[in-house]
């Protein structure tokens, strides 16, 4: 099954970042999580798929992220959008990760 959704996720990675960009509907939920990351504090996001929009806002309000997602189109994506992050393409079930981050 994680297979068929990374291929999944490889065929469709343009298409579906083109509909993430339209809409932001996790804005109040992030702005409510900021609460609790101490500013500047660096931020793991598992699952980041290209970034948008919950990457953007995240580095835009100062915080660095790691980002995880298991498609290489979507990383790919992320580090042309934002080198300075770190991307990772891994499954997030087992991505050996160094922390320590402010929030997840």
């Amino acid at each position: 099954m994680p297979e068929r959704i990374t291929e999944h996720y490889e065929r469709h990675a343009h298409a579906f970042d083109n509909e993430r960009r339209k809409r932001f509907a996790e804005r109040a939920w992030l702005d409510r999580f900021l609460l609790g990351v101490p500013k500047g504090a660096p931020v793991l996001d598992l699952g980041c798929g290209a970034g948008e929009p919950i990457a953007r806002y995240l580095i835009t309000h100062h915080h660095p992220v790691t980002g995880v997602d298991v498609s290489h189109e979507m990383i790919a994506l992320c580090r042309t959008r934002f080198p300075r992050e770190r991307w990772i393409v891994a499954d997030m079930r087992s991505v050996p990760l160094a922390g320590p981050y402010g929030g997840i």
